[in-house]
């Protein structure tokens, strides 16, 4: 079912033609991703990657963590090895610089001292 929808601007009227959005449960309103248990790797772990077929993440499994992943608190300690919860495959995240999730490196943020250029212009003309 398709209507049309009234804008009001100025002393003009548009008619935009708009399809009515069909109701959201619960789970669409959260993020629209249905996410299940895993089966495979994180037994017991929420999983994006999991569906009714099983794992559908490259290669049908998570990958551990590498070195540089230890001490993040993303990491999760199980049966079978360490394993991230924000990304199935850490090596890539590392793989050009520093992972993006990692809560472990603290990144240095340089403030410069920001110069107004017209009040730095007026100061000079007033000989301050």
């Amino acid at each position: 079912m398709t209507g049309r929808a009234v804008i009001e601007q100025s002393d003009l009227f548009y008619a935009i033609p708009f399809t009515p959005v069909p109701e959201m449960n619960h789970e669409q309103m959260k993020g629209g991703f249905n996410t299940m248990i895993c089966q495979t790797t994180k037994q017991g772990v929420e999983c994006f990657f999991m569906n009714k077929s099983g794992c559908t993440y490259n290669g049908g499994t998570c990958i551990q963590i590498v070195a540089q992943c230890e001490g993040c608190e993303k990491i999760m300690d199980l049966p079978s090895g360490k394993y991230c919860l924000a990304y199935p495959q850490p090596e890539l995240k590392w793989k050009n610089g520093d992972c993006n999730f990692n809560s472990h490196i603290k990144r240095e943020v340089k403030q410069e001292k920001i110069v107004n250029a017209l009040k730095a212009s007026k100061r000079k003309a007033a000989g301050k």
